[in-house]
């Protein structure tokens, strides 16, 4: 599907700070480095200024896997395809740009394991560098902003830890209705109420870079958002989650989104959304289940 020029004249900024630590990002020995079916994302197409010998040392050494989405692409279904001004289209990774050698070396070395300590949660980017002023200035434009997938604790701490006066005027503007938020996988789950249920990182950047706080913006009142959803795998898990946690889990598909107007959301896109947890009278009866995980009373 294409349609030239239908969102021409919007302002459009697409964070990818979930990328930096897969592999497939950098090394260009990964097969998804090149393309992913023609929409794959690299350092290279992001305009990354990091080095890509700085992160070299690390390919092999328990990078992310699986690969990034070139979300500004010309091919149907992207942003280009749907007629978005490519000289609108700016694709930015406030970590890329505001962190420091030291933390970004911190960093990955807790990733691949080679240490156990690193930037802790009171780590923030310097907001007097020209750097993140233009960065915030250019989010606080944007009509759309679009939250790219990868490494979900790692774009918490980026986009809520490391650097949230740089997202804050975006995030005001779409709670405000004047933009709009988008986010992709790792994207959509961070732009929820929370982001705990996944397991595909490991516990060190969740718990040394955000303590364990797996809070989103709440970008969609108290849903949470668990992407990538087949069958009724993570039906129980997700109901019992959502009542130790509070929050209402919305189970998506590949296909499908979160579409969240003023206060109403609702799924859309293709048919065969997954079951979730009900017995027979359609109510969940999850509370001697969720007890076992509750503190004593």
């Amino acid at each position: 599907f294409r349609e030239p020029e239908l969102y021409s004249g919007l302002d459009v900024v697409i964070v990818n700070d979930a990328c930096f630590l897969m592999d497939a990002f950098w090394n260009r020995e990964n097969p998804n480095f090149e393309s992913k079916n023609g929409v794959g994302l690299n350092y290279t197409i992001a305009q990354i200024k990091t080095d890509v010998e700085f992160i070299r040392p690390y390919f092999g050494k328990r990078l992310g896997g699986g690969w990034c989405g070139n979300l500004a692409s010309n091919d149907p279904g992207m942003l280009g395809g749907l007629g978005f001004d490519a000289h609108r289209l700016h694709q930015v990774s406030l970590w890329d740009a505001l962190a420091s050698d030291e933390l970004k070396q911190q960093v990955l070395e807790l990733q691949v394991g080679l240490r156990t300590s690193g930037p802790s949660a009171a780590t923030r980017a310097d907001m007097s560098t020209k750097e993140a002023g233009d960065l915030r200035a250019l989010l606080a434009a944007a009509d759309l902003v679009v939250v790219n997938g990868g490494n979900l604790d790692f774009l918490a701490f980026v986009l809520e830890t490391f650097a949230p006066e740089v997202m804050s005027p975006a995030l005001d503007n779409v709670r405000a209705g004047r933009a709009v938020y988008m986010g992709e996988s790792a994207g959509a789950m961070v732009g929820g109420a929370d982001f705990g249920l996944s397991y595909t990182n490991g516990p060190g950047l969740l718990g040394q870079l955000r303590t364990w706080n797996t809070s989103g913006f709440g970008l969609a009142g108290d849903c949470a958002i668990r992407p990538h959803v087949s069958g009724e795998t993570w039906g129980l898990t997700a109901a019992i989650y959502g009542q130790l946690k509070h929050v209402n889990m919305v189970l998506v598909p590949n296909g499908n989104g979160l579409r969240c107007v003023g206060c109403s959301c609702r799924l859309i896109g293709a048919p065969g959304a997954p079951a979730t947890f009900f017995d027979e009278s359609g109510e969940e009866h999850l509370e001697r289940i969720a007890g076992a995980f509750s503190p004593p009373r």
